[in-house]
């Protein structure tokens, strides 16, 4: 059999191999994260007198250890912000009449229902009916929240296939060209996801703040990926496809909450970009911006951290590569 007959057989192999290895990472870095969620240092405020304050947070950790975090808060008023700043995912108000219950639908329905049925159950055990109010809740138009993390998906999948379309068509484009690129790229993806929302799912979003944050994580994951493939080559696929794409969207928390994961994809959520990402669309989405300002500041390392490898690359090869007279004397 001549070499012409093999190589396309290797290449089908090869393609066939990679395929099945991206199936089953897939399938068990999700599995792995969302198999069996479990509550870990929910964040929870919790107003009331002192003494009480230390019963409840006593009985809780009996309860529930290691479930949730409190944060002691002064006023009722101060605990509505607290959630709207997503600051805490609920809050826990007593000492004055029947215990007050604040959740807050959007954040995540795993919180919102553990923190209800935590403290509910806790206050009905000392013959008191609380009241439970959902204070940001999901819009009917996203009833089960799955819009910001099948929009991380879209975008972070589709700013990964362009790097690769692009690496295909590479013939050595200047450092300013590849940022260019990247730069058109990231807009016009940010701009098309918000409208694809504002269309598909048909509520009022504030489409120019969603329409930034999809352009952000286009432009981190984009130039990420392309950083990879220049600094490993063609392993570099490889690397930017496992951490960024599946480990980052498996640890994103998907619609359940970074707080319900195992470690180390809770570690990982907030610093990878689909975390972050994906917290940043749903403040954006539900919460009107409340709790965006850190996650912007984590897609814009990674976008600045990509953009310094790549002139670094880039000024590395300049210094190295010969001058052509140089290179024809020598010979």
């Amino acid at each position: 059999m001549s070499v012409k007959d093999q190589n396309p057989r290797r290449r089908m192999v090869g393609a066939m191999v990679v395929a099945v290895v991206m199936v089953f990472l897939f399938v068990w870095f999700f599995g792995a994260a969302l198999h069996r969620p479990q509550p870990h240092d929910v964040p929870v405020g919790i107003v009331g007198p002192e003494l009480l304050k230390e019963r409840v947070v006593a009985g809780a950790q009996a309860n529930a250890p290691g479930a949730f975090s409190f944060q002691s808060l002064s006023s009722a008023a101060d605990a509505r912000s607290a959630i709207e700043d997503r600051d805490v995912a609920g809050a826990l108000i007593i000492g004055s009449g029947e215990p007050q219950i604040l959740v807050a639908g959007a954040g995540g329905q795993a919180a919102s229902g553990v923190i209800s049925g935590t403290f509910v159950s806790m206050a009905k055990a000392f013959g008191q009916a609380p009241v439970v109010e959902d204070v940001q809740p999901l819009p009917e138009s996203d009833t089960l929240g799955l819009v910001p993390f099948f929009l991380v998906l879209g975008v972070t999948v589709s700013a990964f296939v362009f790097q690769l379309l692009a690496r295909e068509q590479d013939k050595g484009p200047t450092l300013r060209a590849a940022i260019m690129s990247l730069l058109v790229f990231a807009v016009v993806t940010g701009l098309v996801a918000g409208l694809a929302v504002g269309i598909g799912v048909g509520f009022a979003i504030n489409y120019w703040a969603l329409a930034g944050v999809c352009a952000l994580l286009a432009l981190a994951v984009a130039a990420a990926t392309l950083a990879c493939c220049r600094l490993f080559g063609r392993a570099g696929v490889g690397i930017a496809g496992l951490v960024i794409i599946l480990l980052g969207n498996a640890s994103s928390g998907s619609v359940i909450g970074s707080h319900f994961l195992p470690q180390p994809f809770r570690w990982l959520s907030p610093v990878l970009p689909a975390g972050s990402g994906l917290e940043a669309a749903r403040s954006v989405l539900y919460f009107d911006g409340g709790g965006v300002g850190w996650r912007l500041v984590v897609l814009a390392l990674w976008v600045a951290g990509a953009f310094a490898i790549l002139a670094a690359l880039g000024l590395w090869r300049r210094r190295t590569r010969r001058p052509v007279g140089l290179q024809v004397r020598l010979r």
